[in-house]
């Protein structure tokens, strides 16, 4: 490459591109790749644009309702696609999941805030569905007649209940 410009027989040719998340798979962020096949003639200049479109993995992001915040401690929740468990422990982090990943399986663990009348929850378990190109938001929540009823809820579907 020279400039932007690579000079090259005439022929067809098959462009590829993916990002650095590739090398894991898609574990460590957004992945994107993308290939186009075109000709070039001899003499020709052509400009090539390679959409890569929409990112080919899964991103999963967790939140706390305020509820929930009031009377637990997130310690941990993992969330697990049978090859790799990730765990999250604070709502700042993301993770990510290949694109063959269409359900997970998590485990909760989060302690009661002193004087919250709630109970620890020591091993809570369930799935969670997602899709490649997708960001999905898992919220923690409360149920507001019983605080010890924690509900697991990912956009407006719940996928998890449990005590």
């Amino acid at each position: 490459f020279t400039d932007g410009k690579a000079i090259i027989e005439a022929g067809t040719y098959t462009l590829s591109a993916t990002n650095a998340a590739s090398v894991d798979n898609g574990y460590s962020g957004p992945l994107y790749s993308g290939t186009k096949t075109f000709s070039i003639n001899a003499g020709e200049q052509k400009a090539i644009i390679l959409d890569l479109g929409k990112p080919k993995n899964s991103k999963v992001t967790v939140s706390l309702s305020s509820a929930f915040a009031e009377k637990y401690e997130l310690e941990r929740l993992t969330l697990s696609d049978g090859t790799r468990d990730i765990t999250i422990s604070s709502e700042e982090q993301e993770a990510y999941f290949p694109a063959s990943v269409s359900q997970l399986t998590y485990i909760l663990v989060a302690n009661a805030k002193k004087n919250s009348h709630v109970q620890d929850i020591t091993s809570a378990t369930g799935t969670i569905t997602i899709s490649a190109g997708t960001h999905t938001p898992i919220t923690l929540k409360i149920n507001p007649i019983d605080p010890n009823l924690v509900i697991i809820g990912t956009g407006t579907e719940y996928d998890g209940v449990f005590q």
